[in-house]
Protein backbone atom coordinates (compact mmCIF):
# COMPACT_ATOMS: atom_id res chain seq x y z
CA UNK A 1 0.00 0.00 0.00
CA UNK A 2 2.55 2.40 0.84
CA UNK A 3 4.77 1.60 -2.32
CA UNK A 4 1.82 2.01 -4.31
CA UNK A 5 1.39 5.49 -2.75
CA UNK A 6 4.72 6.48 -3.05
CA UNK A 7 4.59 5.86 -6.58
CA UNK A 8 1.24 7.68 -7.26
CA UNK A 9 2.70 10.66 -5.58
CA UNK A 10 6.12 10.78 -7.64
CA UNK A 11 4.01 10.20 -11.02
CA UNK A 12 1.73 13.37 -9.87
CA UNK A 13 4.74 15.05 -8.90
CA UNK A 14 5.96 14.81 -12.30
CA UNK A 15 3.15 15.77 -14.16
CA UNK A 16 3.15 18.70 -16.54
CA UNK A 17 1.78 21.23 -14.71
CA UNK A 18 2.04 19.77 -11.04
CA UNK A 19 4.25 22.84 -10.20
CA UNK A 20 1.82 25.13 -11.61
CA UNK A 21 -1.46 23.65 -9.45
CA UNK A 22 0.88 23.53 -6.49
CA UNK A 23 1.74 27.28 -6.04
CA UNK A 24 -1.64 28.40 -7.41
CA UNK A 25 -3.16 26.63 -4.38
CA UNK A 26 -0.30 28.48 -2.22
CA UNK A 27 -1.25 31.44 -3.88
CA UNK A 28 -4.91 31.21 -3.37
CA UNK A 29 -3.78 31.25 0.56
CA UNK A 30 -2.01 33.78 0.73
CA UNK A 31 -3.85 36.33 -1.14
CA UNK A 32 -7.19 35.38 0.07
CA UNK A 33 -8.94 34.70 -2.78
CA UNK A 34 -12.13 33.20 -3.35
CA UNK A 35 -12.35 31.65 -6.07
CA UNK A 36 -9.84 31.34 -9.62
CA UNK A 37 -9.74 29.33 -12.85
CA UNK A 38 -6.78 29.31 -14.35
CA UNK A 39 -5.54 27.93 -18.73
CA UNK A 40 -2.76 27.44 -20.62
CA UNK A 41 -3.50 26.59 -23.83
CA UNK A 42 0.07 25.55 -25.56
CA UNK A 43 0.08 25.25 -30.17
CA UNK A 44 -3.98 24.91 -30.51
CA UNK A 45 -4.30 22.34 -27.68
CA UNK A 46 -5.39 22.71 -23.83
CA UNK A 47 -2.57 21.87 -21.76
CA UNK A 48 -3.89 22.72 -17.99
CA UNK A 49 -7.30 23.73 -17.00
CA UNK A 50 -8.31 23.88 -12.92
CA UNK A 51 -10.88 25.73 -11.32
CA UNK A 52 -9.95 26.48 -7.35
CA UNK A 53 -12.13 27.67 -4.48
CA UNK A 54 -15.83 29.84 -4.53
CA UNK A 55 -17.52 30.98 -6.89
CA UNK A 56 -19.93 32.49 -4.48
CA UNK A 57 -19.28 32.88 -0.83
CA UNK A 58 -22.53 33.13 0.26
CA UNK A 59 -24.13 30.13 -1.31
CA UNK A 60 -21.11 28.38 -1.15
CA UNK A 61 -20.87 27.79 -4.76
CA UNK A 62 -17.90 26.11 -6.06
CA UNK A 63 -15.72 27.23 -9.50
CA UNK A 64 -15.69 25.08 -12.03
CA UNK A 65 -13.97 25.07 -15.65
CA UNK A 66 -17.13 26.42 -16.81
CA UNK A 67 -17.71 29.37 -14.63
CA UNK A 68 -17.23 32.73 -16.09
CA UNK A 69 -15.56 35.58 -15.30
CA UNK A 70 -15.37 39.40 -15.41
CA UNK A 71 -12.84 40.20 -17.40
CA UNK A 72 -12.77 44.05 -17.35
CA UNK A 73 -10.29 46.19 -19.69
CA UNK A 74 -9.11 42.21 -20.85
CA UNK A 75 -12.12 42.99 -23.24
CA UNK A 76 -9.88 45.50 -25.31
CA UNK A 77 -7.73 42.61 -26.46
CA UNK A 78 -10.79 41.71 -28.52
CA UNK A 79 -12.00 44.67 -29.10
CA UNK A 80 -8.48 45.48 -31.33
CA UNK A 81 -8.74 42.07 -32.71
CA UNK A 82 -12.16 43.38 -34.20
CA UNK A 83 -10.60 46.59 -35.46
CA UNK A 84 -7.51 44.69 -36.76
CA UNK A 85 -10.00 42.14 -38.55
CA UNK A 86 -11.79 45.08 -40.67
CA UNK A 87 -8.42 47.08 -41.56
CA UNK A 88 -7.73 43.37 -43.28
CA UNK A 89 -11.33 43.20 -44.78
CA UNK A 90 -10.45 46.70 -46.17
CA UNK A 91 -12.80 48.60 -44.66
CA UNK A 92 -10.85 51.32 -42.16
CA UNK A 93 -7.03 51.79 -42.09
CA UNK A 94 -5.03 52.29 -39.09
CA UNK A 95 -3.65 55.45 -39.89
CA UNK A 96 -7.13 56.89 -41.06
CA UNK A 97 -8.70 59.93 -39.47
CA UNK A 98 -11.77 59.39 -37.58
CA UNK A 99 -13.56 61.89 -38.64
CA UNK A 100 -14.12 59.91 -41.77
CA UNK A 101 -15.39 57.56 -40.13
CA UNK A 102 -17.33 59.21 -37.40
CA UNK A 103 -18.15 62.82 -39.20
CA UNK A 104 -20.18 64.51 -36.59
CA UNK A 105 -17.20 64.03 -33.66
CA UNK A 106 -16.09 67.57 -31.82
CA UNK A 107 -13.47 69.35 -34.68
CA UNK A 108 -10.34 68.78 -32.55
CA UNK A 109 -10.94 65.23 -32.57
CA UNK A 110 -11.69 64.23 -36.15
CA UNK A 111 -7.84 64.45 -37.26
CA UNK A 112 -6.88 61.62 -34.63
CA UNK A 113 -6.00 58.18 -36.21
CA UNK A 114 -7.46 54.86 -35.95
CA UNK A 115 -4.23 53.61 -34.77
CA UNK A 116 -3.93 56.27 -31.82
CA UNK A 117 -7.29 55.33 -30.26
CA UNK A 118 -6.09 51.63 -30.08
CA UNK A 119 -2.90 52.60 -28.54
CA UNK A 120 -4.46 55.69 -26.24
CA UNK A 121 -2.09 58.16 -27.87
CA UNK A 122 -4.88 60.12 -28.69
CA UNK A 123 -4.81 62.88 -25.94
CA UNK A 124 -8.77 63.06 -26.16
CA UNK A 125 -10.36 63.92 -22.70
CA UNK A 126 -11.77 60.71 -21.14
CA UNK A 127 -15.38 60.03 -20.65
CA UNK A 128 -14.67 58.19 -17.32
CA UNK A 129 -13.74 60.60 -14.77
CA UNK A 130 -12.22 58.36 -12.20
CA UNK A 131 -10.93 54.90 -13.36
CA UNK A 132 -11.23 53.77 -9.76
CA UNK A 133 -15.12 54.51 -9.22
CA UNK A 134 -16.42 54.54 -12.69
CA UNK A 135 -17.89 57.72 -12.50
CA UNK A 136 -18.90 58.97 -16.04
CA UNK A 137 -19.56 62.49 -17.28
CA UNK A 138 -22.52 60.99 -18.23
CA UNK A 139 -24.21 57.53 -18.68
CA UNK A 140 -25.59 58.62 -22.25
CA UNK A 141 -22.87 57.90 -25.11
CA UNK A 142 -24.02 61.25 -27.05
CA UNK A 143 -24.06 63.81 -24.16
CA UNK A 144 -20.88 62.24 -22.57
CA UNK A 145 -19.21 63.14 -26.03
CA UNK A 146 -20.65 66.36 -26.37
CA UNK A 147 -19.31 66.81 -22.60
CA UNK A 148 -15.76 65.55 -23.20
CA UNK A 149 -15.94 67.89 -26.30
CA UNK A 150 -15.91 70.84 -25.05
CA UNK A 151 -12.81 70.08 -22.79
CA UNK A 152 -9.62 70.45 -24.07
CA UNK A 153 -7.11 67.77 -25.16
CA UNK A 154 -4.85 66.69 -22.71
CA UNK A 155 -1.57 66.94 -24.90
CA UNK A 156 -1.34 66.49 -28.98
CA UNK A 157 -2.32 63.89 -30.98
CA UNK A 158 0.87 60.95 -30.34
CA UNK A 159 2.61 63.15 -28.24
CA UNK A 160 2.44 60.68 -25.14
CA UNK A 161 0.39 58.26 -23.60
CA UNK A 162 -2.66 58.12 -21.62
CA UNK A 163 -5.08 55.16 -20.68
CA UNK A 164 -8.41 56.63 -21.88
CA UNK A 165 -12.20 54.86 -22.10
CA UNK A 166 -12.90 57.62 -24.78
CA UNK A 167 -10.83 55.77 -27.57
CA UNK A 168 -12.52 52.77 -27.28
CA UNK A 169 -16.32 54.33 -27.26
CA UNK A 170 -15.42 55.46 -30.63
CA UNK A 171 -13.51 52.48 -31.78
CA UNK A 172 -17.32 50.39 -30.67
CA UNK A 173 -18.35 53.11 -32.50
CA UNK A 174 -16.60 52.76 -35.81
CA UNK A 175 -17.39 48.95 -35.59
CA UNK A 176 -20.91 49.91 -35.93
CA UNK A 177 -20.65 52.31 -38.36
CA UNK A 178 -18.52 50.16 -40.82
CA UNK A 179 -20.22 46.63 -40.21
CA UNK A 180 -23.47 48.50 -40.21
CA UNK A 181 -24.10 45.63 -36.56
CA UNK A 182 -24.12 46.57 -33.28
CA UNK A 183 -20.03 45.69 -32.40
CA UNK A 184 -21.13 43.21 -29.71
CA UNK A 185 -23.33 40.87 -31.70
CA UNK A 186 -20.44 41.31 -34.07
CA UNK A 187 -17.59 40.69 -32.35
CA UNK A 188 -19.40 37.48 -30.75
CA UNK A 189 -20.46 36.53 -34.08
CA UNK A 190 -17.10 36.93 -36.09
CA UNK A 191 -14.40 36.08 -33.15
CA UNK A 192 -16.42 34.17 -30.06
CA UNK A 193 -18.57 31.60 -32.16
CA UNK A 194 -16.13 31.53 -35.31
CA UNK A 195 -13.48 30.21 -32.72
CA UNK A 196 -16.12 27.99 -30.58
CA UNK A 197 -15.85 30.46 -27.37
CA UNK A 198 -18.92 29.54 -26.57
CA UNK A 199 -18.62 30.94 -23.24
CA UNK A 200 -17.94 34.75 -24.07
CA UNK A 201 -20.83 37.62 -23.28
CA UNK A 202 -21.44 40.89 -22.36
CA UNK A 203 -22.91 42.43 -19.50
CA UNK A 204 -21.35 44.25 -16.49
CA UNK A 205 -22.31 43.45 -12.75
CA UNK A 206 -26.13 44.37 -13.03
CA UNK A 207 -26.47 41.80 -16.19
CA UNK A 208 -27.72 38.26 -15.51
CA UNK A 209 -24.60 36.06 -16.50
CA UNK A 210 -25.53 32.47 -15.99
CA UNK A 211 -22.22 30.76 -14.11
CA UNK A 212 -20.47 33.90 -13.02
CA UNK A 213 -18.65 34.00 -10.53
CA UNK A 214 -19.32 36.84 -7.65
CA UNK A 215 -16.62 39.43 -7.59
CA UNK A 216 -14.79 40.43 -3.99
CA UNK A 217 -12.89 43.08 -2.69
CA UNK A 218 -10.92 43.93 0.57
CA UNK A 219 -10.26 47.80 -0.88
CA UNK A 220 -12.60 50.74 -0.37
CA UNK A 221 -11.76 52.96 -3.61
CA UNK A 222 -12.42 56.62 -3.90
CA UNK A 223 -12.54 58.90 -6.70
CA UNK A 224 -9.36 60.76 -5.77
CA UNK A 225 -6.38 59.51 -3.21
CA UNK A 226 -5.51 55.81 -2.51
CA UNK A 227 -7.53 52.80 -1.76
CA UNK A 228 -8.37 51.77 2.00
CA UNK A 229 -8.48 48.82 3.41
CA UNK A 230 -12.01 47.54 4.66
CA UNK A 231 -12.65 45.44 7.55
CA UNK A 232 -13.95 42.56 5.84
CA UNK A 233 -14.63 40.97 2.55
CA UNK A 234 -17.17 42.94 0.48
CA UNK A 235 -18.86 42.63 -2.92
CA UNK A 236 -17.36 44.60 -5.58
CA UNK A 237 -19.56 45.80 -8.64
CA UNK A 238 -17.82 46.46 -12.03
CA UNK A 239 -20.69 48.86 -14.16
CA UNK A 240 -19.88 49.22 -17.38
CA UNK A 241 -22.66 51.48 -19.67
CA UNK A 242 -23.34 49.73 -23.01
CA UNK A 243 -21.30 52.01 -24.73
CA UNK A 244 -18.22 50.99 -22.49
CA UNK A 245 -18.59 47.54 -23.77
CA UNK A 246 -15.78 47.76 -26.07
CA UNK A 247 -13.50 48.60 -23.79
CA UNK A 248 -14.91 46.42 -20.49
CA UNK A 249 -17.69 44.23 -21.38
CA UNK A 250 -17.09 40.99 -21.75
CA UNK A 251 -16.88 38.22 -19.31
CA UNK A 252 -15.82 34.25 -20.16
CA UNK A 253 -13.93 31.33 -18.81
CA UNK A 254 -10.59 30.98 -18.19
CA UNK A 255 -10.20 28.22 -20.92
CA UNK A 256 -12.12 30.16 -23.91
CA UNK A 257 -9.64 33.29 -22.94
CA UNK A 258 -6.78 30.90 -23.17
CA UNK A 259 -7.88 29.72 -26.36
CA UNK A 260 -8.56 33.72 -27.70
CA UNK A 261 -5.22 34.40 -27.26
CA UNK A 262 -3.93 31.31 -28.85
CA UNK A 263 -6.19 32.32 -32.48
CA UNK A 264 -4.60 35.15 -32.43
CA UNK A 265 -1.40 34.36 -32.27
CA UNK A 266 -1.73 31.40 -34.74
CA UNK A 267 -3.12 34.09 -37.05
CA UNK A 268 -6.54 32.37 -37.37
CA UNK A 269 -8.15 35.76 -36.61
CA UNK A 270 -5.91 38.22 -38.20
CA UNK A 271 -3.04 37.76 -40.34
CA UNK A 272 0.11 37.09 -38.67
CA UNK A 273 1.79 41.16 -40.67
CA UNK A 274 -1.49 42.49 -38.77
CA UNK A 275 -1.08 40.78 -35.81
CA UNK A 276 2.33 41.97 -35.47
CA UNK A 277 1.28 45.43 -36.00
CA UNK A 278 -0.92 44.58 -33.06
CA UNK A 279 1.74 43.34 -31.25
CA UNK A 280 4.23 46.40 -31.55
CA UNK A 281 4.96 48.62 -29.32
CA UNK A 282 3.66 51.82 -30.54
CA UNK A 283 5.97 55.15 -31.15
CA UNK A 284 5.56 58.63 -30.00
CA UNK A 285 5.07 61.13 -32.80
CA UNK A 286 8.84 62.04 -31.85
CA UNK A 287 9.32 58.76 -33.28
CA UNK A 288 10.45 57.02 -29.59
CA UNK A 289 9.22 54.10 -28.71
CA UNK A 290 6.31 54.59 -25.64
CA UNK A 291 7.94 52.58 -22.45
CA UNK A 292 6.07 52.26 -19.51
CA UNK A 293 9.46 51.11 -17.84
CA UNK A 294 11.81 48.78 -18.57
CA UNK A 295 10.84 47.16 -21.76
CA UNK A 296 7.47 47.26 -21.64
CA UNK A 297 5.13 48.90 -23.81
CA UNK A 298 1.86 49.31 -25.54
CA UNK A 299 0.75 48.37 -28.90
CA UNK A 300 -2.97 48.16 -30.20
CA UNK A 301 -5.04 47.06 -27.69
CA UNK A 302 -2.24 44.84 -26.23
CA UNK A 303 0.56 45.48 -23.67
CA UNK A 304 3.57 44.52 -25.04
CA UNK A 305 7.19 43.31 -22.93
CA UNK A 306 9.82 43.18 -25.64
CA UNK A 307 11.71 40.99 -22.84
CA UNK A 308 15.09 40.04 -23.61
CA UNK A 309 13.69 36.06 -23.10
CA UNK A 310 10.91 36.95 -25.49
CA UNK A 311 8.39 39.06 -26.39
CA UNK A 312 5.24 38.50 -23.76
CA UNK A 313 1.60 40.38 -24.55
CA UNK A 314 -1.62 40.60 -22.89
CA UNK A 315 -3.85 42.50 -20.54
CA UNK A 316 -4.90 42.72 -17.40
CA UNK A 317 -8.31 43.40 -16.11
CA UNK A 318 -10.20 44.91 -13.09
CA UNK A 319 -7.12 44.37 -11.10
CA UNK A 320 -8.81 40.28 -11.20
CA UNK A 321 -7.85 39.26 -14.40
CA UNK A 322 -5.06 38.58 -16.51
CA UNK A 323 -3.60 37.08 -20.33
CA UNK A 324 -0.71 36.63 -21.37
CA UNK A 325 0.92 35.21 -24.60
CA UNK A 326 4.19 33.84 -25.11
CA UNK A 327 5.04 34.01 -29.52
CA UNK A 328 7.84 32.37 -29.40
CA UNK A 329 6.54 29.55 -26.91
CA UNK A 330 3.42 29.21 -28.72
CA UNK A 331 1.93 29.63 -25.06
CA UNK A 332 -1.53 31.21 -23.44
CA UNK A 333 -2.49 31.63 -20.68
CA UNK A 334 -5.81 33.01 -18.62
CA UNK A 335 -5.66 33.41 -15.04
CA UNK A 336 -9.74 34.62 -13.89
CA UNK A 337 -9.99 35.21 -10.02
CA UNK A 338 -12.91 36.84 -8.20
CA UNK A 339 -10.94 38.99 -5.70
CA UNK A 340 -10.17 42.46 -7.30
CA UNK A 341 -6.70 43.61 -5.99
CA UNK A 342 -5.54 39.94 -6.04
CA UNK A 343 -2.21 40.58 -8.54
CA UNK A 344 -3.68 38.43 -11.77
CA UNK A 345 -0.35 39.51 -13.32
CA UNK A 346 1.58 38.28 -10.92
CA UNK A 347 -0.01 35.41 -11.24
CA UNK A 348 0.53 34.74 -14.82
CA UNK A 349 3.89 35.53 -14.70
CA UNK A 350 4.32 32.76 -11.69
CA UNK A 351 2.21 30.53 -13.82
CA UNK A 352 4.66 30.59 -16.67
CA UNK A 353 7.50 30.78 -14.83
CA UNK A 354 6.74 26.82 -13.74
CA UNK A 355 5.01 25.58 -16.65
CA UNK A 356 7.94 24.05 -18.54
Amino acid sequence: MLTTLLVSTLLQASAPGAAVDAWLREQMVARKIPGMAVAIVQDGKVAFERAYGVANIENNVAVTKESRFIIASVTKTWAATAIMMLVEQGKLALDQPVGELLPNLPLSWRSVPVRRLMSHTSGLPDVMLSPNTGEMISHDRDSALVLAGALPLQFAVGADWSYNQTNYVLLGMIVDRVTGTPFMPWILEHIARAERLTSAVYGDSRAVVPRRTTQYTHWALFAAGPPKPLDSLRVASYLYDPFLHMAAGLNTTAVDLARFGDAVRAGRLVSPALRDTMWTAISLADGKTFRFGGTAGMGLGWMVDDAPSGKVVGMDGGAAASLRVYPSRKLSIAVLTNLQGSGPDELVTGVAERYR
